[in-house]
């Protein structure tokens, strides 16, 4: 749209065929490094338990 070749009130559909992975070091500098957890059943609840409730308590603070 800023360039020109797109009107601002057409409608453009976007396909993404990948994801992401062939790419990482495009956005390498932009993200944190990931977390890593043993790999067993209850070490993955408990971190997802732990990001579910601080999401759900920021959803909160917005409400």
């Amino acid at each position: 749209v800023e360039s020109g070749h797109i009107d601002p009130e057409e409608r453009t559909v976007v396909y993404v065929t990948g994801n992401g992975l062939k790419a990482q070091e495009t956005i390498a500098g932009a993200l944190d490094s990931p977390r890593s957890i043993k790999p067993t059943y209850s070490e993955f609840t408990k971190k997802f338990s732990n990001i579910a409730k601080k999401q759900e308590l920021t959803h909160q603070e917005v409400n």
